[in-house]
């Protein structure tokens, strides 16, 4: 059995809900020494794939995607400790997806460790096709396409702010809008995507 199914079935074990059969993915964490060239994998659950953003003004989701799964060079101060060389060495990380949950949540990372929100504006498509994400790479991962079903808007700081939300309520009612004690219908999708 491979390492990632051993894990997987070792996670299960200790969190056989049926949340983790709807909402839980898997990833592997590939680390590289860049002295010794020691590899550490670490599979892990997640629930929420929390995203990158560009520091740009617009950009796709895609965008996203790619720069989460990019490989990251780990130079001081966020260096790993590497287990052959015993210090903390300059390394390289690298994300793959081994596993798609069923219902996918995705945050986008708007704020960073200076607490300043980034701006930019992210189109996304109402069916994510993820074999097109460019960063599919692992031939393990299971669901391809997902439907968007509902979008989280935060408006304010990082220390406090409102949320609303729009909601897919099926083909029959179509788009709604929630915010409080208000809710409305949506006309076109552009009040969506927006």
């Amino acid at each position: 059995m491979s390492p990632y199914n051993m894990n997987w079935l070792k996670y299960l074990s200790e969190n056989d809900t049926i949340i983790t059969y709807l909402f839980v993915g898997q990833v592997s964490s590939r680390l590289k020494c860049r002295i010794c060239h020691t590899l550490s994998v670490n599979y892990e659950a997640f629930s929420i794939l929390s995203l990158p953003i560009p520091n740009v003004v617009t950009c796709n989701i895609m965008e996203c995607f790619r720069q989460f799964f990019e490989e990251q060079q780990l130079d001081p101060p966020n260096q790993w400790n590497c287990v052959k060389c015993g210090i903390k060495t300059p390394s390289a990380q690298k994300i793959t997806l081994i596993k798609m949950p069923t219902i996918l949540i995705i945050q986008l990372a708007r704020f960073h460790n200076n607490l300043i929100r980034n701006n930019c504006f992210i189109h996304y498509p109402l069916i994510l096709d993820y074999r097109y994400t460019g960063v599919l790479t692992n031939s393990y991962t299971n669901n391809f396409k997902y439907e968007l079903y509902s979008v989280v808007c935060h408006q304010g700081s990082v220390n406090n702010g409102h949320y609303s939300t729009f909601v897919y309520k099926g083909d029959k009612n179509g788009w709604y809008y929630f915010n409080d004690t208000i809710f409305k219908s949506i006309q076109t999708l552009n009040e969506i995507i927006r």
